[in-house]
């Protein structure tokens, strides 16, 4: 919609975050963001792949909270490498559509690496203040690994949505890149931010960070050195 160079001061804070640099300078962004996702696609793929194929492996819950956690990295990855190239190819992103997908696969992403690094964090926090206080830790069946994983992908998915049926939010382009959810109003910003982003993003990593300061200042329930 904007370009770099076309921007004045009359343009808002909302376009200037949509303008972009020149159509050299887009493919080669693109180029070099497919190239990194080809290398994230194949590692995180390859990681998922072995926890499947290999019984033993799956068996240990949290092998299979980390497959919970690369899958979304995959997706990502996965689908960014085709928007990026199609971009390339293109000149441009292929439809409204690509656009929209895009945005909504980043979502997806962004939220469930998020909680589940959260679920993650809080299994190992019980590991060690079970620990701690010479309780035997009972590690999560697999039946609860699998609904805790579900249960992030459906409220990833449905945050992954709020495009659609949330008026103050539209998908638009940043910096001609890639394509996100964003707003052009101050409605749209505060209801991104205090729900979207708090929903999404913040909570889970406030968490993570509790647990961070709970485990290692104030309960101290780290092994000492020598014995983790």
């Amino acid at each position: 919609r904007f370009r770099y160079d076309d921007l004045t001061d009359q343009n808002s804070i909302y376009d200037r975050l949509e303008a972009a640099p020149s159509d050299g300078d887009l493919k080669i962004m693109w180029i070099l963001l497919g190239v990194v996702n080809v290398v994230v696609s194949l590692a995180t793929g390859t990681v998922i792949v072995a926890i499947a194929i290999h019984k033993m492996v799956r068996q240990k819950p949290f092998n299979l909270y980390l497959a919970g956690l690369l899958f979304p990295d995959f997706l990502f990855s996965f689908c960014c490498l085709f928007t990026c190239f199609l971009s390339v190819a293109r000149g441009h992103y292929a439809s409204e559509e690509m656009c929209q997908f895009q945005a909504v696969y980043l979502l997806f992403g962004f939220t469930a690496n998020a909680w589940l690094n959260a679920a993650v964090a809080w299994e190992v926090y019980t590991l060690l203040r079970s620990s701690n206080i010479r309780k035997r830790y009972q590690p999560p069946k697999k039946r609860k690994v699998f609904l805790t994983i579900f249960l992030v992908y459906f409220w990833s998915s449905f945050i992954a949505t709020l495009t659609f049926y949330v008026s103050h939010l539209k998908v638009g382009t940043y910096f001609g890149v890639f394509c996100f959810a964003s707003s052009s109003d101050l409605e749209g910003d505060l209801f991104f931010w205090l729900f979207g982003a708090t929903l999404a993003l913040i909570v889970p990593y406030i968490v993570v960070f509790w647990i961070f300061l709970d485990t290692v200042f104030l309960r101290k329930t780290l092994p000492p050195r020598g014995k983790r």
